[in-house]
C-alpha cells in the first residue's frame, strides 16, 4: 500500500502550478519553435540529399543552352537519367532569375525552387558586397507506386504555403483538394 501511495504523490507532483493555469501561449510558442527547428532540419537533410545524389551519381553536365541573356544546364547521371537542370535568366534590370529543378530515381520532378538576384546595384547588396537574392517560390512534389502525384506543395513568397493532395480511383478519376498550411509544414 505504501509503494501505491508513493507512486500517487509522484504522479500527482510531478505536473508543475504552470501546466494547470489558463495561459498556454509560452507552451504553444515553444511547439511552434520546435516544429520550425524539425522542419529547417528537415529542409538541410532533404538538401544534404539532392546534393550527395548529384555528387556520387554525376556523370556530365551538359550546356543544353548558352546566350547572351539565358543558360540552362543539364546534370546527369552514370545512368543517363536527369538528375538536376539549372536555368539562370539575366534580365536587362540587372536582375537574375535562376531555377533548380531536382528529379527523383524515377526521372519525376522532386523539388523545384525559383530565386531572383540582383547583380550588384548599391542598393541591393549587404555590406559583404555580396548580391542580394531570394526565394520567389519552391515546389515539392510526392509520387505513389505508379508514378502519380499524390502531394504536391507549394510555398510562395507572399508567405502563403499550400498543399494539395491527390486521390485516384480504380476507374481513373482523381480528387484533390488543397489546404492552406503554415510554413513549416513544408516537408511534413
Amino acid at each position: 500500500m505504501r509503494h501505491y501511495l508513493i507512486i500517487l504523490f509522484f504522479l500527482f507532483t510531478s505536473q508543475s502550478f504552470c501546466q494547470y493555469g489558463t495561459d498556454t501561449m509560452i507552451t504553444k510558442y515553444s511547439i511552434d519553435s520546435l516544429r520550425i527547428t524539425i522542419n529547417n532540419f528537415r529542409q538541410i537533410n532533404k538538401f544534404q540529399e539532392f546534393e550527395i545524389r548529384l555528387l556520387t551519381e554525376l556523370k556530365q553536365i551538359d550546356t543544353i543552352h548558352s546566350s547572351k541573356d539565358s543558360l540552362i544546364l543539364n546534370f546527369i547521371s552514370k545512368t543517363g537519367q536527369l538528375l538536376r537542370v539549372q536555368r539562370q535568366l539575366y534580365k536587362p534590370n540587372c536582375m537574375t532569375d535562376s531555377s533548380n529543378t531536382y528529379y527523383n530515381k524515377m526521372g519525376l520532378i522532386e523539388y523545384y525552387q525559383n530565386w531572383s538576384c540582383s547583380c550588384g546595384s548599391m542598393d541591393l547588396v549587404d555590406i559583404n558586397d555580396n548580391f542580394f537574392c531570394y526565394r520567389n517560390s519552391f515546389h515539392r512534389y510526392e509520387y505513389d507506386n505508379k508514378n502519380r502525384v499524390i502531394k504536391y506543395v507549394i510555398h510562395i513568397s507572399t508567405p502563403q504555403t499550400i498543399r494539395w493532395t491527390f486521390s485516384y480511383d480504380d476507374t481513373g478519376n482523381t480528387s484533390k483538394m488543397w489546404k492552406r498550411i503554415k510554413d513549416y509544414e513544408f516537408w511534413e
